[in-house]
């Protein structure tokens, strides 16, 4: 018994241990992008995937000097890791308040209406996500498949195309980030 405990508990911090420097770069509250090298847990049986719980609440980062900082949510205003397998994207945190914390998030698709995934420990897998929604006039908020569809109709400002198309049940919970990424297609802003 002990050996199996011992096994576990091995596996376990051999599976948290494993760490993989990318190059990237952060935005400082000045809006100065500092290039760096960010500092994040991997899958231990695949390197190229980022555990997204290793950003969550707080990133390491060695700037070009050699110097090494850590950064929670609020300290900066955003964080872009570079991916250099192109099969992965590049993963851009941005720091948002959800019920009262700070929480870095990975953005999924920022325009008219921005969507990020946060992601949280799980007792049966790994980690979970859930989706958050914000527009630059209301505050984010978590998005959760029970009751999904009353606090999505509040982001899509009545565009009657949109409005139709989800209320007609085009879009389920499932597929709200393809939602919001045709509705920002839509709406782009021209400059």
């Amino acid at each position: 018994m002990i050996k199996l405990v011992s096994a576990v508990l091995l596996f376990l911090i051999a599976m948290t241990s494993q760490a993989r420097i990318f190059d990237g770069y952060y935005v400082t509250k000045n809006n100065d992008t500092v290039q760096c090298q960010i500092k994040v847990r991997v899958n231990m049986f695949n390197n190229d995937l980022v555990d997204p719980l290793s950003y969550r609440k707080s990133i390491s980062i060695i700037e070009k000097n050699g110097v090494k900082k850590r950064f929670k949510p609020f300290q900066i205003e955003s964080l872009t890791i570079e991916h250099p397998n192109s099969e992965y994207s590049n993963i851009i945190c941005i720091p948002i308040s959800l019920n009262g914390r700070g929480w870095f998030v990975r953005a999924v698709d920022l325009g008219e209406i921005n969507i990020y995934k946060m992601y949280y420990p799980d007792s049966y897998s790994a980690y979970r996500s859930l989706l958050v929604l914000q527009t630059e006039s209301q505050e984010p908020k978590q998005i959760t498949n029970p009751g999904f569809r009353k606090k999505v109709l509040n982001y899509l400002n009545n565009d009657p195309f949109f409005v139709e198309k989800f209320q007609d049940r085009a879009y389920k919970y499932d597929t709200l980030t393809d939602l919001v990424k045709e509705y920002n297609k839509a709406n782009k802003k021209v400059n």
